[in-house]
Parts: structure tokens; C-alpha cells; sequence
């Protein structure tokens, strides 16, 4: 009896508890089950993987628009160049003044790197322009404001300083309006989900993704990875659409009709590209035999 309850207490001191080191990933599981299927793995996801939220709203949508600020996707490559915030908005948003004061955006470098930088407001003025320069913007949003429980005034339309139009956080919004986001370098996106909304029964809106590095013809074609009618609907995807580094990806309008509303979203989760090492299971001792 003494040896057999010794046994038993050796067996469990020397098994491993969850979320030790022996299996990091049983912790915090933040990749869905499909994501981790479509890698290979057999456990519930890594910690180290990303989420990402992209959206985008549109008043008008017409066939092929992005769904957002956006009107068409942009170009293969966009040339690296500094960011600013286009004159002509609302004299509000100014540092000094009731409305956005500063703005934080983020995108990637001509190495396809992650980069952010802050922007100071300067009213219905074109700000300075960034220090740093950036060949995709991938999200913006106002950091403060000079009201309580407010943001910005006026819509604040973000361009390079080649005066190309590269995304807008609408009046009011505080955040980016735009369907579209770029895989970066030494990840690999799976987009999950996406959820569209729009107002007439003829509108389809799909996820679409293209190479973006390429810089000679043949240019990469687009690709309608997956499509459904706009009314209201909440896609998940047991089978993710996966996208490579240097991937556009982004929420298109397939056939739609002037002066019609539709919205839409995506959940995009990013995995280092660098492949986790399964923990090796622990073996189980066996008990000492009794002689």
C-alpha cells in the first residue's frame, strides 16, 4: 500500500502542469482553431500570433471600390514617400483647438517593415510631413482631442507627398475607414471572418488579395477569394485564406449600384513566419515494480 501511494505521488510531481514551459501554448490561445488547422498544428493556436481588424464604410459603393475611404485599390508598389495630413480640413482639428490633435498612423517601409510615426494636426493646413517614409498605410487613428469624448472634426484625408490619397478617418470617427491592410514582412496573414452590410440586394463584396511586390509586367492578377451577397452577414471561414508576406489584402465591392451604403469587415491573424517548435510531450515514469 505504502509503495503504491508513493508511486502515485512521484507520477504526479513529475508530470507536467498546463501552462508550463513544457506547453507554453495552453496558456493563451489567441489564433482560432481553423488558423492553427491550416498551419499544421494540432494544439489551439500560439500566443504569438497577431489579431488585426480591418474596416471600412462607404456612402456610395460602386462595382470594384474598396470598401472604405478608398475608391480603388492602390497600385502594385507606391513609390516610398513621406505621409501628411491634406490641407483643407476642419480648422478645429488643430493642435491647439477643440478638435484631433494628434494623429498616429502605421503602414510599412520600402522594406516592407512595420513603421509608425505621430502627426501633429495643423487645422484646415497640410501638417509637416512624417520623418520616415512609407510605401502602404495600414491603419490611423486620432491619439488625442481637445473635447471630452470626442475626436476629430473634420474628415482628415492622409496622402503621401506625391499628393496621392492613401487612406481618410472620417468626421467624427477617430479611425481609419479602410478594408484594406498589407501583410508585412517575415509574416504570413490568414484572414478568418468577415462581415458585410449593405443596403441593396445586387451587391456582392468580397475578400480579394494580390501580390504587391511585383514591379514589371506580367503584373499578378487579383483574386476574389471568397464572395457573398451584401446584406447582412457574418462569414467564418473553416478553411482560412491564407496570404504571404507582401500580400494586399482587402474588402472589394464585386457589382454594386451608385449612391448605395455598405460596410465591411475582416479579422486577419498574423503568424511569425518563423515555425513554433512543438513542445516535446513529457514521458510519463513508470512506477517502480514492486519485487
Amino acid at each position: 500500500m505504502t509503495r503504491a501511494l508513493l508511486a502515485l505521488v512521484l507520477l504526479a510531481l513529475a508530470s507536467p502542469a498546463l501552462g508550463t514551459s513544457a506547453n507554453p501554448e495552453s496558456v493563451r490561445p489567441v489564433e482560432p482553431a481553423p488558423v492553427a488547422m491550416k498551419r499544421g498544428m494540432n494544439r489551439m493556436g500560439s500566443s504569438t500570433v497577431t489579431a488585426v481588424t480591418i474596416y471600412g464604410n462607404n456612402a456610395d459603393c460602386d462595382s470594384l471600390d474598396v470598401v472604405g475611404a478608398l475608391s480603388t485599390a492602390p497600385t502594385a508598389i507606391i513609390a516610398a514617400d513621406e505621409l501628411q495630413i491634406q490641407s483643407g480640413g476642419n480648422v478645429a482639428d488643430i493642435y491647439s483647438g477643440a478638435g484631433a490633435r494628434e494623429v498616429t498612423v502605421v503602414g510599412l517601409n520600402s522594406s516592407w517593415d512595420v513603421i509608425s510615426e505621430v502627426i501633429q494636426t495643423k487645422g484646415a493646413a497640410a501638417s509637416a510631413q512624417t520623418t520616415q517614409q512609407f510605401i502602404r498605410l495600414n491603419a490611423a487613428w486620432v491619439n488625442y482631442s481637445g473635447t471630452v469624448n470626442a475626436a476629430n472634426t473634420g474628415a482628415i484625408v492622409i496622402e503621401n507627398a506625391a499628393g496621392t490619397d492613401l487612406g481618410t478617418i472620417p468626421a467624427g470617427a477617430g479611425n481609419l475607414s479602410q478594408a484594406f491592410y498589407t501583410i508585412p514582412d517575415g509574416y504570413t496573414g490568414y484572414v478568418a471572418s468577415f462581415d458585410v452590410t449593405s443596403t441593396a440586394g445586387d451587391k456582392f463584396i468580397g475578400v480579394f488579395t494580390r501580390t504587391a511586390d511585383d514591379v514589371t509586367t506580367p503584373f499578378p492578377g487579383i483574386r476574389a477569394r471568397m464572395v457573398r451577397p451584401g446584406f447582412d452577414g457574418y462569414t467564418h471561414l473553416l478553411n482560412p485564406i491564407e496570404a504571404r508576406a507582401r500580400t494586399d489584402v482587402w474588402l472589394g465591392v464585386v457589382t454594386g449600384v451608385d449612391l448605395q451604403p455598405c460596410s465591411a469587415a475582416a479579422e486577419i491573424y498574423l503568424v511569425p513566419d518563423v515555425s513554433p517548435t512543438p513542445a516535446a510531450p513529457t514521458p510519463i515514469p513508470s512506477p517502480t515494480p514492486t519485487p
